[in-house]
């Protein structure tokens, strides 16, 4: 009877002795029952899984430059030391795109009136020595910024604060004004006081706990170490276990520091680096093309490029008209595609798009053109034989300054020249060392139209730039711009903490301006980043300075794995 069934079911499934129709219909029944079994497993397993990433990586990441080693956010001045004190220390907040997140901080509350703030701290906060960080550590670190014994570059933004524990997790600060962009000082990172405590304010640039460097960051400090083969200094990190946003999916971050570009290229093509920062863009495409497990990461950085005119120096100048047809004589959209590569955004005003409710439209090249000779012939200017213009026997022409030690600044140029040349303007260069360019040609207003790069950060403080009670040295209103309406709104954003009516009162300044044809605003440059093309969570975008791209460096992560959720502790 056994055997009998056993036959029966064997005859079912040979499939050698039946029709082509039976033989297609096996097939496709068995097809749709392991289809039908995979789909059923599939969504059991996106239902109950999820990707997590994998805890194991080590990060090698290239820089050059100078390091005066003092790791200690009181002190950093140099961008490697910027960088590093932006993985070993934490402020009460943290830089996140256009804005800020709590950090150490748990809670901020801001008076009614902008002058004081007063943050409570997280639970369980401590230094990577295991030691509790409390409100103490906060004001001292403040008051060895406000140290003139200690010579903080962070000193003048902290000039005439007040700083006071009100309990262990709660301390108060106190501007002597309402002044919207100081949130940016609060990232800050925090020294601890026991360390630091002991240490008299005129010895602290010397002593050797900057090179230890305790902090309360995602990341921290195991050795400095040289490595004579590749001509380089390593800076070894490991994860903070104990880092209480999250202990890093980076287990080892090596911050490497070589002494040439062509050193650090050689170990990038040796296939030793993961990364490279502030590169070239031209460099980093090339670099990413010889090495397809890379990408480039780019970040807009909150600086503005734009030409400021000496309206004071220049009586041609002063006149809308004129002004207005140099502008139009831009493209920034081709500058920024056909120089920057694509690594830029176009600028239409003194702040990026965001700040602001932008309006503009691009101008087509023939409506550009004949509407620079509307403006130009309205101003009583003439081309003549050599298709320059030209009023009363004088030549057109715009001494164009700018830094001589930024090639790609000089491209910039080199295509405004080319621009202008086009319709009927005549440019020439003038390039200074940096320090010349600042000390003679900037404070001195000796110039007739200047190139030059200035940053913004989030919350701008544009009264530097262009209220009128700064048109003198040591203000930075260079192009002696004076507007009674631009003066009252400049003063209130300054006390405006409202980031709704702040973006209200920034698009009344951003017409203003525009209508004044004040400066020719070209465009926001991108950070660049060479990476590995797996890279998740570095998200932060835009940045203000370079060691912002660090701001959600916890985040990272490159090696992933699917985990079952109820396998996860």
């Amino acid at each position: 009877m056994i055997k009998e069934k056993i036959k029966k079911l064997k005859e079912i499934f040979r499939i050698r002795n039946k029709s082509p129709f039976e033989k297609f219909l096996y097939l496709a029944l068995l097809f749709i029952l392991f289809s039908s079994a995979y789909a059923s497993i599939y969504k059991l397993s996106m239902k109950y899984s999820q990707i997590a990433p994998v805890n194991d990586e080590t990060w090698n990441e290239g820089v050059v430059g100078m390091a005066s080693e003092l790791i200690n956010p009181v002190l950093a001045n140099t961008p490697i030391d910027k960088d590093l004190s932006a993985l070993i220390y934490s402020g009460l907040l943290r830089a996140n795109g256009e804005s800020y997140d709590l950090d150490l901080a748990k809670e901020m509350n801001i008076s009614e009136d902008g002058k004081v703030y007063i943050f409570k701290i997280r639970d369980g906060v401590k230094f990577h020595d295991g030691k509790e960080l409390s409100a103490d550590d906060i004001v001292f670190t403040i008051r060895m910024v406000q140290n003139p014994l200690v010579n903080s570059p962070l000193r003048a933004n902290w000039e005439s604060v007040k700083a006071v524990a009100l309990d262990k997790k709660t301390v108060k600060i106190t501007l002597p004004e309402a002044y919207s962009p100081f949130i940016d000082n609060f990232t800050l990172g925090i020294l601890p006081k026991h360390i630091w405590g002991s240490v008299k304010a005129q010895d602290i640039s010397l002593d050797l706990n900057n090179k230890k460097a305790v902090g309360s960051g995602p990341f921290k400090l195991i050795n400095i170490k040289d490595n004579e083969d590749s001509f380089s200094r390593i800076y070894e990190l490991e994860a903070n276990e104990n880092f209480y946003l999250g202990r890093p999916h980076i287990t080892k971050f090596n911050l490497i520091k070589f002494q040439s570009k062509s050193d650090m290229m050689l170990a990038w093509e040796n296939g030793s680096l993961s990364a490279i920062a502030s590169i070239p863009w031209q460099e980093a495409m090339k670099l990413q093309k010889e090495n397809k497990n890379s990408k480039i990461l780019s970040k807009d950085i909150l600086r503005a490029f734009a030409i400021f005119f000496n309206m004071r120096k220049r009586n041609d100048l002063s006149d809308k008209k004129v002004r207005e047809a140099i502008s139009l004589a831009i493209d920034k959209e081709e500058l920024v595609k056909k120089i920057m590569g694509g690594f830029a955004s176009p600028l239409h005003a003194p702040v990026p798009d965001f700040m602001y409710n932008a309006s503009s439209s691009p101008v087509n090249k023939k409506e550009r053109g004949e509407k620079i000779q509307e403006l130009m012939q309205g101003a009583k200017w003439k081309k003549n034989a050599d298709d320059y213009w030209e009023k009363n026997g004088k030549v057109f022409t715009l001494n164009l300054s700018l830094a001589d030690s930024n090639e790609e600044l000089e491209k910039v140029a080199n295509y405004i020249q080319d621009s202008l040349n086009k319709e009927g303007f005549k440019v020439l260069f003038k390039k200074y060392d940096l320090a010349t360019l600042n000390s003679k040609v900037i404070r001195e207003r000796d110039f007739d139209a200047l190139l030059f790069g200035f940053e913004l950060g989030r919350n701008p403080d544009l009264y530097q730039f262009w209220h009128s009670s700064q048109k003198d040295d040591p203000g930075l209103n260079i192009s002696s711009y004076k507007n009674k309406e631009a003066d009252k709104i400049l003063l209130k954003l300054r006390e405006e903490l409202d980031q709704e009516k702040r973006k209200e009162l920034m698009t009344e300044f951003v017409n203003i301006i525009e209508k004044d044809k004040a400066a020719i605003f070209l465009f926001m440059p991108k950070f660049i980043y060479l990476v590995p093309k797996q890279l998740k969570g570095a998200d932060s975008d835009p940045i203000s300075r370079a060691e912002e791209r660090f701001s959600d460096i916890f985040k990272w992560y490159s090696k992933s794995q699917t985990v079952w959720s109820f396998f996860k502790k």
